[in-house]
């Protein structure tokens, strides 16, 4: 009876939920205290980054082991321009900017390359990238670059000190949300449509007279810009960066995340970020048993719940008996709309 009724008021659910999450995220600086508006910081931040790289994984059909690589590359580009004494706002365009370059020239060697050749490849180019910033004097080198300040927002007729958490905390929720606003656009508009299309059949794509390999490469730009957007107000709030950021390593972190929350699903990593966040939160005095709890989480999830924690909430909700399914479905529904030329039928 109570699946019944939530099933037919599934949309309504879905608005009621998504208000409460905006009440929430508007007012936390209102009633947490600074700890606890630090750690949503990141956790805004790190949902931005696994939305990146969920706009490769999901909608393009690509896993890419390197999206550590560019978040780094805004990271250090926004904070040299920071440092340097001049306004925040420019630095994160400098980082959009960046991070989209990076990714464009190391997703144009990768994608001459496919399956796990084209993983190991990223692996190995984001690698590149860790290098540069090891040995490179201006930042910092292995000692990493220190003592980042937050600065200015320069809003021409008006400049706001972001040295409050406060305000700090709602320049990172407006930077991500329009972030994610970006990534959904994307991924919901024709240009989305033809991604999952490729993913599904990237050689019918091609017989159609679709440029696969230019549509997955402008994908790895959008991805790019957005991590380097994610990366453009970390080092400021954390006030430190360390070349290690860049290592593969730090790009399996969005991996566990989208998976934790569910790939098949837009709002899939966020959901794996917030769920992490907290257990981490919760789990911060057990020295030595942090680490253990979430790896048992995430193996749990992974194992039980193929289509992540917002997959098994969904079907219990409404009775999918397979995310993975509709995933194929809705590629299937993509591909019929593609017309030869590779043109797209609007709904």
């Amino acid at each position: 009876m109570f699946r019944q009724l939530i099933t037919k008021n599934f949309i309504l659910l879905r608005l009621a939920t998504a208000a409460i999450i905006i009440v929430l995220a508007l007012s936390l600086p209102l009633w947490a205290n600074p700890g606890i508006t630090f750690r949503a910081s990141l956790v805004l931040i790190y949902i931005l980054f696994a939305a990146s790289f969920n706009q490769l994984f999901n909608y393009t059909g690509l896993i890419s082991f390197g999206q550590a690589a560019y978040f780094a590359t805004g990271a250090y580009v926004a904070a040299l321009y920071v440092k340097s004494g001049a306004s925040l706002s420019g630095g994160i365009i400098l980082a959009v900017i960046a991070g989209g370059l990076v990714a464009a020239f190391l997703g144009y060697i990768s994608l001459r390359a496919s399956g796990i050749y084209f993983a190991i490849l990223t692996l190995a180019l984001g690698q590149i990238v860790y290098q540069v910033i090891f040995k490179w004097p201006a930042t910092g080198g292995e000692n990493g670059l220190a003592d980042i300040p937050r600065g200015t927002i320069n809003l021409g007729l008006a400049q706001i000190s972001l040295a409050s958490p406060v305000s700090y905390y709602y320049l990172i929720l407006i930077c991500v949300s329009l972030g994610l606003f970006i990534l959904w656009a994307v991924t919901h508009s024709n240009f989305g449509r033809i991604l999952m299309s490729i993913k599904q059949n990237h050689v019918r794509a091609s017989f159609l007279g679709i440029n696969v390999r230019l549509y997955q490469l402008i994908s790895f730009a959008i991805a790019g810009s957005i991590a380097g957007l994610a990366g453009a107000v970390y080092g400021p709030l954390t006030g430190v960066l360390m070349p290690e950021m860049a290592t593969w390593i730090y790009s399996t972190t969005p991996i566990l995340l989208t998976l934790m929350g569910g790939a098949n699903f837009f709002w899939g990593p966020a959901t794996g970020a917030v769920i992490f966040g907290i257990f981490e939160y919760l789990t911060r005095a057990m020295t030595g048993m942090s680490s253990l709890i979430m790896g048992l989480l995430l193996l749990t999830v992974v194992l039980a719940f193929p289509g992540g924690i917002l997959g098994l909430v969904t079907s219990w909700l409404i009775g999918k008996p397979s995310i993975k399914k509709s995933s194929r479905n809705e590629g299937s529904a993509a591909a019929s709309k593609l017309m030869p030329g590779g043109d797209v039928i609007n709904e």
